[in-house]
């Protein structure tokens, strides 16, 4: 979508293909950076932790527990390196500095890089999870620490809450619950 509009009765969405089209409702999943959550004007309140992070997903090779998740905790600025299996031979390496593979001081026989990704920890929630007929989820509705995996199930649940509020007739109720929702893992997971 390119640009989104919406009233009491529809919701309207453009395409870079220069088509629109009207809907009863659009639900925006649309990212941390989220397109309609900008043109709605929804505020977006919160911070940027300092520093950068990033993630490795690799295919390993030889002796790897896939059942263990390593913690690696170094230096002043405790630094860390957390090794978290996928399957038998593949593991997510996330690290609190710009590098995992280049910080990672723990011995693990790497066949294969399959991505890397650097990024920064935003703690964000809008103000508003809802406007007229379009409903926010997922990072269009909130962000926070990776910390305890909880941000793919939140925004899967927000996407499962708002259809069934649209099914069921409760769309009034969505912006709320799921605020409290989001509110609730976004300051868990900044105490940890």
């Amino acid at each position: 979508m390119t640009k989104v509009a919406s009233t009491t009765d529809k919701a309207e969405a453009h395409f870079s293909d220069g088509s629109n089209s009207e809907f009863d409702w659009i639900i925006a999943a649309d990212g941390v950076g989220s397109t309609t959550r900008k043109q709605l004007h929804i505020d977006y309140p919160g911070a940027d932790l300092p520093g950068k992070w990033s993630i490795a997903d690799v295919d390993l090779i030889g002796d790897f527990d896939p059942e263990e998740i390593t913690l690696d905790l170094y230096g002043r600025d405790n630094q860390f390196t957390l090794i978290l299996p996928i399957e038998k031979h593949r593991a997510r390496i996330a690290s609190s500095t710009e590098d995992a593979l280049a910080t990672m001081r723990l011995p693990l026989n790497v066949e294969k890089v399959r991505r890397t990704a650097t990024f920064q920890i935003l703690i964000r929630q809008a103000e508003t999870y809802r406007k007229n007929r379009i409903l926010l989820a997922g990072d269009a509705a909130h962000c926070h620490s990776p910390v305890g995996g909880k941000g793919m199930n939140l925004g899967m649940a927000d996407a499962i809450a708002a259809a069934s509020s649209i099914v069921g007739g409760r769309v009034d109720q969505y912006s709320d619950l799921r605020r409290k929702a989001g509110a609730l893992i976004c300051s868990s997971s900044d105490l940890i």
